[in-house]
């Protein structure tokens, strides 16, 4: 008996390591794939190295991107893998291959979080073919190679870390998931954040997690209170980034629901009252997300609110790559001999079919590092995060950093960058300097030391300021706003109050235990 539980052993975890290597093998190849995202992902993160390393910290307006003339997309989208991509840049590897080591390190680290999750219910064999139900969910595989969504897949990190502090009652772990869930991408934070919310109510377990839950979003809010709060200086709520109609699950695309994870959840029904209330609860939330994906969940989708911060209905599918890998490991705990070995490799088919289409079908591209670096796209689809002063888009890159637009004169410059100008006007006469960056609320400018009005009413929405007949002393910069400032603090105050707490808490435990 114990020689088939080794052999049931052995072949369960056989199954996940070559399915870990079989899902990241493209990574490993020279040059990077061609995906919906994948590459504007490298573009942007090499933007906001150059923005960081210039001094810009938190990172918010690119101003490489838009032709030069600056694009705020840091200001809005899950900044995350840009700050780790920019760690990994600057200990030496470069913008393409920070970003496979991110996708390959995400698939990894969701796996080994999933696996931790999945033994606080579950034995070693159960937990380990549930992992692979992770690493097999089709639609992980659609998020690497098909969409290249880097920060939905290093969403997932976070995600399978704040379920497993919940189930294993760390709740200093789940202070650290949060944030990192909230940076790693925008839809997929909204909706674990729900899920995560649930799972402590049904588990009763508010009383042990609410500090560490508010602590944890308290330290990304120098990420999503800006993010709110300056939408209202940028097109995104005037216009239709994607129709969510276009995305839902038909005929076409059903096996992105994943065949194991529904035949796991049909077949779960049929189980015995152990864990009968997370078995309820997950059957239940995969049978709603089934729902929200297909066509006939429409009227839901007609929501502006919903279609505008999730997009895609078939996000929702995020939440069964969890579901899924709980809900298998269930059912195989069910099963005992012949039939849990007969499950293991029906379960195990179905997932290597499900991985196999996806990475037999990519394709790589091997272009020079100096195709991102200094590619000037706004890195988004349609400009949405554009400022709304702004009705003549740039088509160029501009010749110079700064222009006299009225009267003439000469620049003295001390220093120039993307994130500031130092210069000496030396003004012929009345004029006014205009400076070929795009005005975006944190521009601000003075002259001989005292602040001085830019003015950004022009097609271009570009900074324009006015300087007297003679030599004067100009600085254009970009920092903080007074409410960014706010949301950085209370992002600080939060991590210090979340150390102190942590501290507080294991020096009591290290107390009862001497």
């Amino acid at each position: 008996m114990k020689s088939d539980n080794r052999f049931v052993l052995w072949l369960s975890v056989s199954v996940l390591l070559i399915g870990i290597i079989l899902l990241v093998s493209p990574l490993l190849q020279k040059g990077f794939f061609i995906s919906d995202d994948g590459e504007w992902m490298i573009i942007r993160l090499s933007a906001f190295y150059q923005s960081l390393r210039e001094g810009q910290f938190p990172v918010r307006f690119l101003g490489r991107l838009n032709f030069s003339y600056g694009y705020p997309v840091a200001n809005f989208l899950y900044p995350g893998f840009m700050y780790v991509g920019s760690l990994l840049y600057f200990l030496g590897f470069t913008f393409v291959d920070s970003v496979k080591i991110i996708l390959g390190g995400s698939v990894a680290a969701g796996a080994l979080f999933t696996f931790l999750w999945l033994r606080t219910y579950f034995p070693p064999v159960a937990s380990a073919m549930g992992t692979f139900g992770f690493i097999s969910t089709p639609y992980l595989a659609f998020d690497l190679y098909k969409r290249g969504s880097v920060g939905e897949v290093l969403a997932f990190v976070p995600a399978a870390m704040g379920l497993y502090s919940i189930s294993a009652k760390k709740p200093w772990l789940l202070g650290l998931a949060v944030p990192l869930l909230i940076v790693s991408h925008n839809s997929i934070a909204l909706m674990f954040l729900g899920f995560i919310a649930l799972y402590i109510t049904l588990l009763g377990a508010w009383r042990r997690y609410w500090l560490m839950f508010g602590l944890g979003v308290g330290m990304a809010t120098f990420f999503w209170f800006p993010a709110l709060h300056d939408r209202k200086y940028v097109v995104f709520d005037a216009m239709t980034v994607a129709n969510p109609m276009a995305y839902f699950i038909t005929v076409k695309n059903a096996a992105l629901v994943g065949y194991a994870g529904l035949l796991a959840a049909l077949l779960s029904l049929f189980g015995g009252k152990k864990n009968r209330r997370e078995k309820t609860f997950f059957v239940v939330t995969f049978l709603l997300t089934l729902f929200i994906v297909l066509p006939a969940s429409s009227f839901i989708w007609n929501s502006s609110i919903l279609s505008r911060l999730i997009q895609f209905p078939y996000r929702f599918l995020s939440l069964t790559v969890f579901l899924g890998a709980w809900l298998t490991a269930y059912v195989l705990t069910m099963q005992k001999g012949l039939v849990q070995l007969v499950l293991l490799c029906l379960f195990a088919g179905l997932g290597f079919a499900a991985i196999l289409p996806f990475v037999g079908q990519v394709h790589i591209v091997n272009r020079p590092e100096g195709f991102y670096t200094t590619n000037e796209a706004t890195t988004t689809v349609q400009g949405e995060y554009m400022p709304r002063w702004v009705s003549q888009k740039p088509t160029s890159h501009a010749k110079d950093r700064m222009i006299f637009y009225t009267g003439q004169g000469q620049f003295d410059p001390r220093h120039v960058s993307l994130q500031s100008i130092d210069t000496v006007v030396k003004a012929a006469e009345n004029s006014e300097v205009q400076v070929n960056s795009v005005y975006y609320p944190g521009w601000g400018a003075t002259l001989d030391g005292e602040k001085v009005r830019i003015h950004y009413d022009n097609p271009l929405g570009v900074m324009r300021i006015q300087v007297p007949q003679g030599d004067h002393h100009l600085i254009v910069a970009f920092r903080e706003t007074i409410s960014r400032f706010l949301a950085d603090i209370v992002s600080l105050v939060s991590l210090i109050w979340y150390v102190i707490v942590v501290a507080w808490r294991q020096k009591k435990i290290v107390r009862k235990h001497s």
